[in-house]
């Protein structure tokens, strides 16, 4: 059996660190992390979710209930996903970056089958800002949009600024 590192896991409320809180259907916990708005006015929310042996980043859309990840060319969903929650303690932010560049602090999203780091991004896409993971070995950010896996090879990666030990 393969494991994902970190899937499923709840921290205790409060920890010091990046939170992931399990989630299902149109349901975000308090906190939650926004990387976007749609269209409509509905906040895309950091996501990640289980494809195969990957745990990837992508965006929640609350109203159909599910996580959209990129993944092989295309969009896939999943009613079952983590969200991405802020303490009190950890300040987010949005950094610019280009061609794989990861800065410094930059949120893990995820894991690559063969254990290799995903990054949590995002992109603007038809005047929409759409999280997804950044793959540093193509140098690009990859998100789910519209059935489609798009790739840009400018982006933005959240990291974390600050962190109240």
């Amino acid at each position: 059996m393969f494991h994902i590192p970190g899937f499923g896991f709840n921290r205790p409320v409060g920890a010091k660190h990046p939170n992931w809180v399990l989630s299902q259907g149109r349901y975000a916990p308090p906190n939650a992390v926004v990387a976007g708005v749609g269209h409509d006015g509905e906040p895309f929310y950091v996501g990640r979710t289980l494809h195969g042996n990957n745990l990837i980043p992508g965006k929640v859309k609350l109203s159909q209930g599910k996580c959209y990840v990129p993944f092989g060319g295309q969009e896939h969903s999943s009613s079952n996903y983590e969200i991405l929650v802020q303490t009190e303690d950890i300040m987010f932010d949005w950094l610019p970056a280009s061609n794989g560049a990861i800065p410094a602090g930059a949120i893990i999203g995820g894991y690559k089958s063969d254990g290799k780091r995903m990054f949590v991004g995002r992109a603007l896409h038809n005047n929409k800002q759409i999280p997804g993971k950044v793959n540093v070995e193509n140098k690009c950010i990859y998100i789910a949009d519209g059935g489609r896996e798009i790739s840009y090879n400018s982006y933005e990666v959240l990291v974390c600024r600050m962190v109240d030990l």
